[in-house]
């Protein structure tokens, strides 16, 4: 297990699988259950999250639940299954249901190893990506910290696992509109793992599509994920699930440039390998569909644009309001706004374009002061864009 776990860590699905089927298989004919239920754990992380075959995923969790009740009392075994069924939520988009999770598994670890164990540091960064997501910044950046400082104290500050204590405070930087501040963090973490792993490993992908997000400026943000792109396709292939990030944010920086035609490209790119591997109907499609939305509109023909906006709507309204960053209110806001740019524009159901931004205006006035801009703008378009006499 200990080969398998160091592949999961540097981001190598294949071989890990290979490993913990070997594991797997040594642990059942010598019946150490533990090991086997740990092992079908592994899997169920390797298959749900980093291949993000969800449903796979949760067919290994249920054999592992199933192997520890022969187990007995197991809490750190527990903990595990725990998180993992946490990480398969927060994947899904289901990041309200992910929470108990994530914390019961927390609380399993403090209780066994103490509050400052390395394990504990890796679960308390998980716990604050899913806080991140339903926009409970405060408590995510606490925990993150915690997470960060536990790693510091136990590593030292150059050692390579740090990069992902690192690029979760930097995630929810940029999540709370602080993306100047993430910049050093996610340079660091890029550093370590660049020292550590080489250049080129898959390992530094994820840091480099977090450090592109930073950026304000289009152009080194796509600098930053063609190298990203590049390392994938190298490595692991074209169709692995972190491309569908590379493609995204190179079709929203091109997009950025006025460069419609890569934007399009690069959009309908994405949406084909995401709805491949999530389905049609996952959450993270949505700003994919916005981006071709916008494309096609930019490209002179917002008629095609239309549907692609529909779709991502009925997504994005078909989950509660919190239940991931990618569909809260900014993209809800968003998405209702292009829409209605789109019906006026095409001069078609102008009354549905008035009613999608009083909507909105209903979403963004929940924000707070975060989203003071947002409901300016939806008052002056609501302003401009009278119904005739």
């Amino acid at each position: 297990m200990a080969v398998a776990l160091a592949d999961i860590q540097l981001d190598d699905a294949a071989r890990a699988e290979a490993s913990i089927y070997r594991a797997l298989a040594a642990a059942q004919a010598s019946g150490h259950l533990a090991v086997a239920a740990r092992a079908e754990l592994s899997l169920a992380h390797v298959h749900g999250v980093m291949f993000r075959r969800h449903p796979q995923g949760h067919v290994w969790a249920d054999l592992a639940a199933a192997t520890l009740e022969r187990v007995g009392d197991a809490p750190l075994v527990s903990a595990d299954r725990l998180l993992v069924l946490g990480k398969l939520l927060l994947d899904e988009g289901h990041a309200n249901e992910a929470l108990p999770h994530l914390q019961q598994a927390l609380a399993l670890q403090e209780r066994a190893l103490g509050p400052d164990d390395l394990t504990v540091a890796t679960t308390l960064g998980r716990l604050a990506r899913a806080l991140s997501n339903v926009e409970r910044y405060p408590e995510a950046l606490a925990l993150a910290q915690r997470s960060l400082a536990i790693q510091e104290r136990l590593l030292g500050p150059d050692h390579p696992d740090l990069a992902a204590s690192l690029n979760a405070i930097a995630f929810i930087l940029y999540m709370s509109q602080r993306s100047a501040e993430g910049i050093p963090l996610a340079s660091r973490a890029l550093a370590l793992q660049e020292r550590a792993f080489g250049p080129g490993h898959p390992a530094l992908v994820k840091t480099i599509i977090g450090l592109s997000n930073l950026h304000s400026g289009p152009r080194d943000a796509l600098a930053l994920l063609q190298r990203a792109r590049d390392i994938q396709e190298r490595s692991v292939g074209a169709e692995h699930p972190d491309m569908v990030y590379i493609l995204k944010n190179m079709a929203i920086s091109h997009g950025l440039l006025r460069e419609t035609d890569e934007q399009l490209a690069c959009a309908e790119r994405a949406l084909t390998i995401e709805e491949k591997l999530l389905g049609p109907d996952h959450p993270d499609l949505a700003n994919t569909l916005v981006v071709l939305g916008q494309a096609h509109d930019r490209l002179g023909h917002p008629e095609k644009g239309l549907p692609f906006l529909e779709r991502a709507l009925a997504i994005t309204e078909a989950r509660p309001l919190t239940d991931s960053y990618a569909i809260g209110r900014s993209a809800r806001v968003n998405i209702r706004g292009q829409m209605a740019d789109t019906l006026w524009a095409i001069g078609r159901d102008r009354g549905r374009a008035r009613a999608l931004v009083t909507g909105a205006l209903d979403v963004a006035r929940g924000g707070g002061s975060e989203m003071e801009r947002d409901v300016a703008a939806l008052e002056a378009w609501l302003s401009a864009h009278p119904l005739p006499p």
